[in-house]
């Protein structure tokens, strides 16, 4: 199928969900400059328009639209609502029309180039910040209501449920937050006893940039049991801990919403995965870690792990979702105390994140079973302090005595 095929195929398989289901068709993703057949770009420039003057009800938005072309068009715009395609391929055929439009872009901006009229910088900025000149960002003005209450509700926090340190700091929706350790020290354990807790209440993401998946399920199987992770990872369990284990399949299988994503390294696969997945319910996403996304066209890791912070932070506002970003502590200093400034390429983490959260091991012995930790809150917009908690390395848990903590008020 040749390239010019193969993308009419796509846009009339767009089209024909779009015009089935109502909420697809107010779909912000769904503009017409994702199609290049004119009449494909007239049908959803029309079917929005009928949506922009408040009617809900899908047939009417279909028909009024129809009735604003010629007779011919209008038979082919009912031969498109007539040809339903597999619904659950949508958000792939829409992600295929929003990698072709990105083609065109380039091909239009290198073509500028040609000119003379762009430096070969200005076009390697265009092109890395693509998503970002793509995002459609429409006009919203709050109602009296909305103005009356919410400045004075503040924004809503997330709802954890045993992490008592997470409760203290008391991450907002729609943010972006910082986990940060030295390598070894567990970070990425710290953040699974995190989507563990909130798996219960929330659609969780967890972007698995660093580890095999079989590790990651390992560790969260130990949480919900109680068990030696290497009692797991060698199938030596007791009768008592094979009903533990047996439970703890039920529970995660069953009762935690929660999905480990390999493979996604780009920002823009981890966009598009969001974008589907936040639709329909708030979603608390993990990327583990941000020094693992590729970026494209950027010369060094300090700019690329920039690009991914200011990304991530639009996602986190373009979508129902919070973000917590895990990033790597320089090397240097080995068993003091992190600070903020320790963090890998910290210039752009330190600005966009909501709250920072760094992981001391005070034994800084990694042989012990359990370990005494201070996880700090170097950054937050409210308080600051550090808790005294146990790291379990055999069951991979946290255990925090509520007593043990100091803060200090910022306003």
């Amino acid at each position: 199928m040749s390239y010019n095929d193969k993308q009419e195929a796509l846009e009339k398989d767009v089209l024909s969900i779009a015009l089935g289901d109502i909420e697809k068709l107010k779909d912000s993703r769904l503009t017409p400059d994702l199609f290049e057949i004119p009449i494909h770009r007239d049908i959803v420039f029309q079917c929005k328009k009928e949506i922009s003057k408040g009617i809900t009800d899908l047939a009417n938005i279909c028909l009024n639209a129809m009735y604003s072309f010629q007779e011919s068009a209008r038979n082919y715009f009912a031969e498109l609502i007539g040809d339903l395609p597999f619904i659950s391929d949508y958000d792939s055929f829409l992600a295929q029309l929003e990698d072709r439009r990105a083609i065109r872009t380039i091909e239009e901006l290198c073509e500028t180039a040609k000119t003379d009229s762009l430096t070969i910088d200005e076009l390697k900025t265009k092109i890395a910040s693509l998503n970002g000149s793509m995002k459609e960002t429409p006009f919203k003005k709050w109602s009296f209501d909305e103005l009356h209450e919410k400045p004075r509700t503040g924004d809503e926090a997330i709802d954890f449920k045993r992490d008592f340190y997470m409760q203290y700091v008391r991450p907002k929706k729609h943010t972006v937050n910082v986990i940060g350790a030295r390598t070894g020290v567990g970070k990425t354990t710290y953040a699974l006893n995190l989507a563990n807790d909130l798996a219960e209440r929330y659609r969780v993401l967890y972007f698995n940039l660093e580890m095999d998946q079989l590790e990651v399920n390992r560790r969260l199987l130990a949480l919900e049991s109680g068990i030696d992770v290497e009692s797991i990872e060698k199938d030596c369990l007791t009768d008592i801990e094979n009903t533990h284990y047996t439970d703890a399949c039920w529970r995660y299988s069953e009762t935690l919403n929660i999905a480990i994503i390999d493979g996604s390294k780009s920002i823009d696969s981890i966009r598009k995965i969001i974008a589907s997945e936040s639709r329909e319910e708030h979603c608390i996403v993990f990327v583990d870690h941000i020094g693992y996304i590729n970026n494209k066209g950027f010369t060094n890791t300090r700019e690329s792990v920039q690009h991914t912070m200011i990304e991530l932070n639009n996602i986190s506002k373009d979508f129902d979702c919070t973000i917590f970003a895990i990033s790597q502590l320089n090397r240097g200093a080995e068993g003091e105390m992190p600070q903020l400034k320790d963090l890998k390429d910290s210039g752009e983490v330190e600005q966009t994140a909501h709250s920072i959260t760094l992981l001391y091991d005070k034994s800084n012995d990694r042989a012990l079973p359990i370990a005494e930790y201070q996880i700090i809150c170097a950054k937050n917009r409210g308080k600051t302090g550090i808790f005294g908690v146990r790291f379990n390395r055999r069951n991979q848990r946290f255990i925090y005595p509520k007593e043990q903590r100091t803060t200090n008020e910022q306003r």
